[in-house]
């Protein structure tokens, strides 16, 4: 019986140990926090989640333009460095990053920009290093978005997030190789 006890309490240490090793679950987790991080601010500017049902079609892209306008760019860049070509590549990709499945109108959308959004949706929802690589090097748009996460979240989510505490190290290394990409 003890045998079974000790048996099973090394897998699980061996498990825990093996998981903390996986980068791809940190990097993941991060990532997800920040996804987290946009919906829940948005949600508070717009009321979206809650007004979403009564709206017309293209509801979202007005919440979105107001999120952007008033959370958004005014916290944490100088508007007048910011070109509307690189705000329309915001818009999109915080779009697609906070509710995916809403409809915004695709057809601002360069092809390029289509596959764009493709990669940060496979990012999300079908998560490998390849695809993370791929949006670090080509989306910079996600690298600002992940900037702004990193400026407004990354020390109180560090201090309070309880799995995070748990394998503060681990998540500080995850932040600096996500530094590094983005």
């Amino acid at each position: 019986m003890s045998n079974e006890n000790s048996l099973d309490q090394f897998t699980k240490k061996k498990y825990r140990r093996n998981y903390l090793r996986r980068n791809d679950l940190i990097l993941k987790t991060i990532l997800r926090q920040m996804r987290r991080f946009y919906k829940l601010e948005f949600n508070r500017v717009t009321g979206f989640i809650f007004l979403k049902r009564c709206r017309e079609g293209n509801y979202y892209a007005r919440c979105l333009d107001k999120f952007l306008d008033e959370e958004v760019l005014p916290k944490y860049f100088v508007l007048s460095q910011v070109h509307q070509k690189e705000r329309q590549s915001i818009f999109l990709v915080l779009g697609s990053l906070i509710y995916p499945k809403e409809e915004i109108d695709k057809s601002i959308c360069t092809p390029l920009e289509k596959i764009r959004l493709r990669l940060i949706y496979d990012m999300n929802y079908k998560f490998n290093m390849a695809t993370v690589l791929e949006v670090g090097d080509s989306v910079k748009a996600f690298k600002i978005l992940y900037n702004v996460f990193v400026l407004a979240r990354k020390e109180q989510l560090l201090s309070e997030n309880h799995t995070m505490i748990r394998s503060l190290s681990e998540y500080q290394k995850g932040f600096d190789a996500l530094d590094e990409i983005f």
